[in-house]
């Protein structure tokens, strides 16, 4: 055994050396114990302790990768992620050769296996009907990762480049790792964007990104690289997929990707008869990306065949020939049939290399003895597809099946078994094991197919003859058959079925299953009675009650009548028949015994049920309860008690938090929510919410900066949550009220707090559908104040647009925005635009001498003057060319201000100043304006001979001037 102490680099190299062989043999765990041992003696140099963390970040990244359970993946892709991000930290600055593997190889690709990891997770909980929660926290860890790596590789990538041109010695290796840098971008963007629905925009988005990524790589590294040939793979995908958005478009798209993933078979690319002489991690690599192109060219054809078949815009003529020569790689000639047949051909001969694609890939695998990975499974699961849409289903079942009994444990079966629902459905094939009939079931309960489950349930039963396999699959198969029917509402067959479990149960002596059968028994009675309230499902109800009671499981029921109590108050539209409903359900509540396995989510609910009662003291008490009463039970006895408490807890400080924001009692909040995410870690549903509830206590606080520094935290990890939204907004709020409340409103500093209300605002108006009047004109109104007259503009006209139409907006949209937009469009100066707007606000405001101003400004513009040094150059601005209409408007102002004794005034040089500049331009258009532009001027001069003096003076002699020209 090697010494401990590392004063030397070659007793490091030992402990580092059997610190891996603790984790070849899967003691992860005390693999990373025994370097953390070495840590703590203190006395590693910078390098070593890098090398320490290195070394625990590939045992780390190692161990994610054999786990036998989802958290302890987790908790592993999380630990290795910080080792690697330790190790870089420590490498200083300045871009190495070693950083950049670290980078690129290390801490890029858990990152990237993380964002995989959680993407099929998704999968996993939708088939086994997790809560909505569980999936948008799945799919928020899954967007984090991928954000995640994207920005590491960008900063990689730029770093290892420009360290590439300086540093001579590594620049080879620099440049290799920028290289992988921009493949792994690709695949990144590619991944992340099948995380998303066809219709959301971020999918189509990050397929563009995708492509762009792997076109660099491309371009760069050449075809002789196996990275190569799985950058095609991404970027014809990338092109298929984009394709499946963009259906005017899609045989563009197809044609592009059928030639990269054609490309991977070329000369340099993938031979089969090599594979076999290759390592058996090397081996599954390189077949793995050869079944996927396989599986890519299939879903094209069939895709393509699918959407020519049903099309309703393409004709059978030359159009649809065009089409075709999309997919010359079919092998025949099938667009030269004459018109009247033409579309059936060519759909057939699509369906027909589809699975001419798969039969070639199965025989490679029986010319070169290969076993087909998960990916060759899918290629199989494509090719029954096709097999169903040509109407040969008994083919397509028996693939199926071969396919879901390969593979019970992974997300392939999870596919097999959904299609074998669908098969099942549709196809005529008499009695199935009940091995295949179980199968179904779960992939048609996991879309929640209720309906379609029930007749393959009943048909599990009939089929479970033998006492094993009444063992396996007879209870289960009643308890997902009186599933189904309690969703669908139908109460009567839910408790039926549910007794059949039970008396399945006991003919097997499974006190487990007994017990909850019998408890879902009861509550499908009650639901019953409560909808029927006849005399025998009373009965019946009671019956099942006694059971319950003799099976121990008694104390759940007083939680089955309290939650109903709930959710009746949820349900309330009516507010103060709300709050009777939540007092009712706290009392309700309060009277589950501690016995109850569902005792502490009780709590939880009383609590929350005491707040909407308008007893939010109460509430707090109930929590506290909740909390004091789990730190003196200690651990609970067993796993399915500790995940409960653990919920519950979570909950109480949640909804704790909530109650205490309402009461406007901050600091509490924020002291309720300390540490939340590393005692509820598990939890991971809450974290958002619990980001905006520390964020609104921070702007109750007024410490704007900090709310704004966790707003950023809670957009980079959880930028799809609702919340983020409501933080935004909360954060706009805040900023907008430091601005009121500083002295000196038009400071820097106060318009800075403006600027950033303003920013949040405006985001928060996008995110929400721009559905406010409020904050849409607050935006508008703001961004004016500051001077950033487009974005004003913008608003002001969004604002129009939307409600401009509503009678309750009319008045002040009438009165107040259409000037607001006018003046900011005669202050971008798009003229135009704004002289319709300026008529209107003129034909109501006759008599404001502003209004008039503007307007005459807006139609014939002004003569604009600058200073440099002491010399004035003049530019003409010739508004909206309107000159005869803008001289009657400065003439009008003119007059109102000598009507109101105002002669002679700045005001007043300036109406005769632009009144000039109106007619000289006028004057341009008709020479015979110029002689009377001349004679005010001469008049002017004569009774004013100073012309104002300043700016009027020399702009009415620069005006003399034009017109003597």
């Amino acid at each position: 055994m090697p010494a401990l102490a590392a004063d030397g680099g070659q007793n490091l190299t030992d402990d580092i050396r059997f610190s891996r062989d603790l984790a070849r043999y899967r003691f992860f765990d005390l693999a990373v114990d025994w370097l953390g041992n070495i840590e703590k003696r203190g006395n590693l140099d910078e390098d070593n302790r890098i090398e320490v963390s290195l070394a625990k970040a590939t045992i780390s990244r190692l161990a994610s990768e054999n786990a036998l359970t989802t958290d302890d993946r987790k908790r592993y892709y999380d630990e290795a992620i910080t080792h690697y991000q330790e190790a870089i930290d420590g490498m200083g600055k300045a871009m190495t050769a070693r950083k950049g593997r670290a980078i690129v190889d290390g801490l890029s690709t858990v990152l990237l296996s993380k964002g995989q990891f959680y993407t099929d997770l998704i999968e996993q909980l939708k088939a086994n009907e997790a809560e909505d929660d569980a999936i948008k926290a799945a799919r928020a860890s899954a967007e984090e990762a991928y954000r995640e790596v994207v920005k590491t590789l960008n900063t990689g990538y730029a770093d290892l480049t420009a360290a590439a041109g300086s540093v001579v010695d590594e620049s080879d290796d620099l440049n290799a790792l920028a290289l992988f840098a921009l493949y792994r971008k690709g695949e990144s963007y590619y991944r992340w964007a099948l995380l998303y629905e066809p219709q959301d925009f971020n999918r189509e988005d990050y397929l563009v990104k995708c492509g762009e990524s792997l076109v660099d790589y491309i371009w760069e590294a050449g075809d002789e690289q196996i990275w190569s040939l799985w950058a095609y793979y991404y970027q014809g995908m990338a092109e298929y997929e984009r394709g499946r958005i963009n259906l005017d478009n899609a045989g563009t798209h197809d044609e592009t990707a059928l030639a990269n993933l054609l490309h991977i078979f070329s000369d340099f690319g993938i031979d089969f008869a090599q594979l076999p002489g290759l390592g058996e991690a090397e081996r599954d690599f390189v077949l793995g990306l050869a079944e996927q192109a396989f599986r890519g060219v299939a879903t094209i054809y069939r895709n393509a065949a699918s959407r020519l078949e049903a099309s309703q815009t393409i004709s059978d003529t030359d159009d649809v020939t065009s089409l075709a020569q999309s997919y010359q790689a079919v092998g025949e000639k099938s667009w030269q049939v004459q018109a009247p047949v033409f579309r059936p051909a060519l759909v057939a001969a699509l369906r027909k290399g589809s699975i001419a694609m798969i039969d070639e890939l199965e025989q490679r695998y029986a010319r070169h003895k290969l076993k087909p990975s998960p990916e060759g499974y899918r290629a199989m699961l494509e090719k029954s597809r096709v097999l169903v849409d040509l109407g040969r289903g008994p083919e397509a079942l028996e693939i199926v099946r071969e396919v879901a009994e390969k593979n019970e444990r992974n997300l392939v079966g999870l596919e097999a078994q959904r299609l074998l629902g669908d098969l099942l459905d549709t196809t005529d094939e008499g009695s199935q094991p009940p091995s295949v009939l179980r199968l179904a079931m779960d992939g048609l309960i996991s879309e929640e197919r209720w309906i379609d489950a029930l007749p393959v349930g009943h048909q599990l039963v009939r089929a479970c003859e033998s006492d094993e396999d009444k063992a396996a699959y007879l209870t289960t198969a009643w308890k997902d058959i009186g599933g189904c029917y309690q969703v669908l509402g139908r109460f009567l067959e839910a408790a039926l079925a549910y007794e059949a479990g039970l008396d399945a149960a006991r003919a097997i002596s499974d006190e487990d299953a007994r017990g909850e059968l019998a408890l879902e028994a009861y509550n499908a009675w009650d639901r019953r009675y409560r909808e029927t309230k006849q005399d025998f499902d009373q009965r019946e109800r009671n019956r099942v009650r006694d059971i319950v009671t003799r099976l121990g499981a008694s104390s759940d029921i007083q939680f089955l009548v309290a939650r109903e109590s709930y959710s009746n108050a949820t349900g309330e539209p009516d507010a103060e028949k709300k709050k009777e409903l939540y007092a009712q359900a706290a009392k309700d509540l309060g009277k589950v015994d501690a016995s109850s396995n569902y005792y502490e989510r009780a709590l939880v609910l009383k609590g929350r049920s005491e707040d909407g009662a308008g007893k939010p003291e109460d509430a707090i008490k109930t929590f506290d309860f909740l909390f004091a009463r789990a730190e003196k039970e200690g651990v609970a006895h067993s796993k399915k008690l500790t995940q409960q408490r653990a919920i519950a807890l979570a909950e109480a400080a949640f909804y704790k938090a909530g109650v205490l924001l309402d009461l406007e009692r901050y600091p509490a909040v924020l002291k309720t929510l300390e540490g939340y995410e590393s005692k509820h870690e598990g939890q991971a549903p809450f974290f958002p919410n619990v980001q905006y509830y520390r964020i609104r206590a921070l702007v109750g606080l007024g410490e704007w900066d900090r709310a704004e520094d966790l707003l950023g935290s809670l957009e980079a990890n959880h930028p799809r949550a609702s919340t983020v939204g409501y933080a935004i907004n909360a954060v706009a709020a805040g900023f907008y009220e430091a601005y009121k409340n500083h002295a000196d409103e038009g400071s820097e500093e106060a318009l800075g707090f403006l600027a950033k209300a303003a920013n949040y605002l405006a985001r928060y108006n996008k995110l929400s559908g721009y559905g406010s009047f409020t904050n849409l004109r607050n935006v508008a109104d703001w961004t004016k104040r500051l001077g950033e007259n487009e974005l004003a503009a913008e608003n002001y006209k969004r604002l129009i647009d939307r409600f401009g139409k509503q009678p309750k907006y009319a008045r002040t949209i009438d009165s107040k925005v259409k000037r607001d937009y006018a003046e900011v469009l005669l202050a971008q100066k798009e003229f135009q635009a704004a002289v319709p707007l300026w008529t209107e606000v003129y034909a109501a405001n006759r008599k404001n001498r502003e209004v008039v101003r503007s307007f005459a400004l807006c139609l014939g513009g002004w003569l604009e003057e600058e200073e440099n040094r002491g010399l004035y150059t003049y530019t003409e601005v010739p508004g909206a060319g309107q000159y005869l209409e803008a001289m009657e408007k400065w003439f009008e102002l003119k007059k109102g201000l000598e009507d109101a004794g105002e002669k002679g005034t700045d005001g007043w040089w300036e109406t005769v100043a632009n009144y000039l500049f109106c007619n000289h331009m006028a004057a341009k258009q008709n020479p015979q304006l110029k002689d009377a532009g001349l004679k005010l001027i001469e008049n002017y001069k004569a009774l004013y001979p100073d012309l104002g003096g300043g700016r009027w003076k020399r702009t009415i002699e620069k005006l003399e001037r034009a017109f003597q020209r």
